[in-house]
Formats: C-alpha cells, sequence, structure tokens
C-alpha cells in the first residue's frame, strides 16, 4: 500500500487544512483530539492515532463529523480494519458540512472508500466506489490492479483485461499490471500469451528469480510443463547459485517422471546446501531411475541412519543382493527399523535366501499385518520344502 500512504498523507493533510467554523464555539479538547489525530495520521502512527479518536466524543453537536470520520477511515483502513474503514468513509461522504460551509466530498475520499471495499472483498462495492470519481481513480496507478482484480474476481474477464489495458497506457512503467496479465492468461490456460507477456515482463522489469519461479510454477500448475519447464530452465541459467530455483526445476522433473535429471539437479543442490534431505530425495530419484550404484552411492552421505538404512535395505532388495541385506540386521534393529513389519519380513526373506532359517523364522513370528502376515506364511511353507529338500532352494 505505498501509494495508498502517500495518498493518506495527502488526504490528512488537506484535513488538518480543513476550515473550522469561526462562528461555532468548540470544545477546544476536542478540536485537539482532531488536530492531534490528524498529525499523528500524517506522521503513519496510526494506532496512537486511533487511541486518539477513541477519545472523541461523537454525540458533540459541534463535531466535525466528515473531518472525524474521515480521519477514522484512514486509520482504520491502515490498520487492515477494511469493512469497519468502508463505514467510516462512507460516513464521511454522507456527514453534513461544519455550519457555513458547502458541502463537497473529496474525489480522493472515493478511491478510499473503494480501497476499503477491494481488501474487505466486496468487490462489486468497489467497483462502484472506483467508479465515481473515475478521473481520481485513473491518476492513481494501484487502483487499476485493483479495479482488474476486483473485476476478475465478479468473472467479469473481458472488464479486467480492459482495465488492464488502460491501466498500461496511462501508467507504461507501471509494471504490476503487465505481471498480472500473465496469471490471469494463465489461469484463462492461455499458455502461449502467458509465456509471451512472461517473457516481457522479465526482460522490462530486470526481474528477480521469485518472479521466474511465480511465473514457471503458476504455468506447470495449470498444465503447461513444457512451457514451465522454459521458464524455470531460463532461471537456472540466470541464477545458477539460487537453490530454490533448481528445488523447483528437479520437482517438475520429477513430476513429469525424468527421475534422473531431477535426481542430478537435486544431488547439485545437496552438494552445494549439505541438506540430508536433498540427498535423500536424490538417491531417491535415482533409485526410481534404475540406477543402483548411484543411489548407494549418495546414500552413503545421508546423516540420519534411519532413512539411510531404510533407503540402503529398498534398493539391495530391488537388486537382490541377499547377502547385502542380511547383514543389516544388526543396524536395523539398532535403528528400531524392525518395528517395521514390512522391514521386518524383507530382512526374513533374506536370511531365507541366504539359508539362515532359524534367523528367518524368529523375524516373521509375531506379524499381524493381513498382508505380511499371508507373505510370512507362503514363506514358512518354503522353508520347510527347503529343508527337506535342499537342492530346490
Amino acid at each position: 500500500m505505498k501509494t495508498a500512504k502517500l495518498l493518506l498523507m495527502v488526504l490528512a493533510s488537506l484535513a488538518l487544512s480543513s476550515p473550522a467554523t469561526a462562528k461555532k464555539k468548540k470544545k477546544a479538547e476536542e478540536i485537539n483530539f482532531l488536530d492531534l489525530a490528524t498529525v499523528l495520521v500524517r506522521d503513519a502512527n496510526y494506532q496512537r492515532a486511533s487511541a486518539i479518536l477513541a477519545q472523541v466524543d461523537k454525540n458533540d453537536e459541534n463535531l466535525d463529523q466528515g473531518r472525524y470520520y474521515l480521519l477514522r477511515g484512514i486509520v482504520r483502513l491502515n490498520l487492515s480494519l477494511y469493512s469497519q474503514a468502508a463505514e467510516d468513509f462512507e460516513a464521511s461522504i454522507a456527514a453534513p458540512p461544519p455550519e457555513g460551509t458547502d458541502k463537497t466530498v473529496a474525489p480522493i475520499l472515493y478511491v478510499y472508500l473503494g480501497q476499503a471495499y477491494f481488501y474487505s472483498n466486496q468487490f462489486e462495492k468497489a467497483l462502484e466506489a472506483f467508479e465515481e470519481q473515475p478521473q481520481k481513480a485513473a491518476e492513481i496507478q494501484s487502483t487499476f490492479a485493483m479495479r482488474a482484480e476486483a473485476a476478475w474476481k465478479l468473472k467479469r474477464y473481458e472488464e479486467a483485461w480492459r482495465l488492464l489495458g488502460e491501466g498500461q497506457r496511462r501508467h507504461p512503467s507501471y509494471n504490476e499490471l503487465l505481471r498480472r496479465k500473465v496469471f490471469y492468461a494463465i489461469e484463462a490456460r492461455l499458455y502461449s500469451v502467458a509465456s509471451l507477456l512472461g517473457r516481457d515482463y522479465l526482460e522490462r522489469t530486470q526481474a528477480g528469480f521469485k518472479d521466474y519461479l511465480a511465473i514457471g510454477t503458476a504455468l506447470y500448475r495449470s498444465g503447461s510443463a513444457q512451457e514451465a519447464l522454459r521458464f524455470l530452465e531460463l532461471a537456472r541459467l540466470r541464477y545458477p547459485d539460487e537453490i530454490p530455483v533448481t528445488v523447483e526445476l528437479a520437482r517438475v522433473y520429477k513430476d513429469e517422471r525424468h527421475y534422473r535429471t531431477a535426481g542430478a539437479l537435486l544431488e547439485n543442490a545437496a552438494l552445494t546446501t549439505g541438506e540430508d534431505a536433498l540427498v535423500v530425495e536424490a538417491a531417491e530419484l535415482f533409485r526410481r531411475a534404475g540406477d543402483p550404484f548411484r543411489t548407494l552411492a549418495l546414500n552413503g552421505r545421508i546423516a540420519d541412519s534411519e532413512k539411510r538404512l531404510r533407503q540402503r535395505l529398498s534398493v539391495l532388495v530391488q537388486m537382490r543382493d541377499y547377502e547385502l541385506v542380511a547383514t543389516m540386521d544388526r543396524d536395523l534393529e539398532r535403528v528400531g527399523l524392525l518395528k517395521d513389519e514390512s522391514i521386518r519380513y524383507a530382512l526374513a526373506y533374506a536370511h531365507f535366501k541366504t539359508k539362515n532359517f532359524a534367523r528367518a523364522e524368529k523375524l516373521l513370528s509375531g506379524l499381524r499385518d493381513p498382508q505380511i502376515f499371508r507373505q510370512a506364511t507362503e514363506l514358512r511353507k518354503a522353508m520347510v520344502d527347503c529343508r527337506g529338500q535342499q537342492w530346490r532352494c
């Protein structure tokens, strides 16, 4: 609300200089309250201004109600009390003028009313308020963003697009309007348009990696994986040291089942950051890619012993290296992983394959999961057969 704050200072100054009725006697205490509140608003000290305004006697017939509600509306707007601020601005507009003065409403007041309605999600009323003083609203670049967003929320898409275009013509350096066009195009699934607008926006603004991420992620979530990858690849070329870019690019490649590419990206990020979670995920991606040796190389760097052993077991089972699986017996028990019945069964099967039937039988005892219990029953039958005819095993 940077623009809004500047406007608030202008409005507060106007309020401070508004003429008081010379013919009418007022209580000095209340005049001081309003004057003090105005100074506090001008200095952006909204909490103190709120406390001062709370002391004003609203029932005093001499109170300049228009000024009072104007100040309180400004305070509430900046304290994020948007619905209450809208009520105050409406009250200020409707308030009778001080005796001996003409009834005039500053055009800027309708802009504030529009802001209050917009931030309280009353979009129809926000548009109506801005339309009360279209010329004043058009002077302020941020109102075009708000009006377009309000129209978009009301599903008045053509109006929203028109407002963005008008705002760009009036305020060509205000790039937020172009940014909104990008995301509206994405939401409307106009991916080619969004891509062109996005490139234009990034070139104009010399955007940082977060803008690339935002556009790339939005494109992907809307179903345009290829366009998303273009933006994210470009982001990585320009910002190779930004880990969030690498991680997001890897996530998209992973979701597209390019596991080896995703794994290589996360491996690079893990080497840079040393984050254990990235090492685990990179190793898992190489496992999915069918590269067990690279998986095991990364697995050895995982600091979390439970995650390391769980993943190592999975890879060795996938490789059918049952002798190495059997050697993990003590380590798995030490970290408590044998409480997991699926791991106990996998280890029991490894001992069965290495003909350590006694250890296999001990591991199979006490299994309760129905599916694993059925598998254990079949494994016990196989062990009985092997004891009787070892040549078959």
